[in-house]
């Protein structure tokens, strides 16, 4: 992974710039998470995903009224499919080299329908959130 940056992409957001450890969610903010994603798939009979790894952190505490999505965006390759669900799979097989680059992207947005009771109860460490790669054997036709 290299270098992560943070966003304040709210409509009204004053300045850009997002820290997750000291900056805080307030009803109507969205957020945005980018990661640049590199992969080296060497092997025979390798395949795999890079996701994003939801298990990492505990948004829970949100309620309805928090999203999260997530796109890892790969850069066009042969053996590299972008998947429906933000997801990338590729086959190491069909690949013409080994590395895989890709932007990883996690949008965080609290509903300005929340209210100010529920956003000061919510807890949840968005600098948890990770991409991870999950090495997969390929299906046989």
């Amino acid at each position: 992974m290299g270098t992560e940056s943070w966003e304040d992409e709210s409509p009204d957001a004053v300045d850009p710039d997002w820290d997750p450890a000291t900056d805080k969610l307030v009803p109507g903010d969205t957020v945005t998470l980018t990661v640049p994603v590199a992969v080296t798939a060497v092997g025979k009979n390798l395949a795999g995903r890079i996701h994003l790894d939801r298990m990492a952190f505990d948004t829970a505490g949100f309620g309805p009224n928090f999203t999260v999505a997530y796109d890892v965006a790969p850069a066009p390759e042969a053996g590299v499919i972008d998947e429906a669900d933000g997801s990338v799979s590729f086959l190491r097989d069909d690949m013409i080299d080994d590395e895989i680059d890709a932007t990883g992207t996690v949008t965080f947005a609290l509903s300005s329908a929340a209210s100010l009771d529920e956003a000061e109860s919510a807890t949840a460490l968005l600098s948890n959130a990770k991409f991870v790669t999950t090495q997969l054997r390929p299906t046989q036709p």
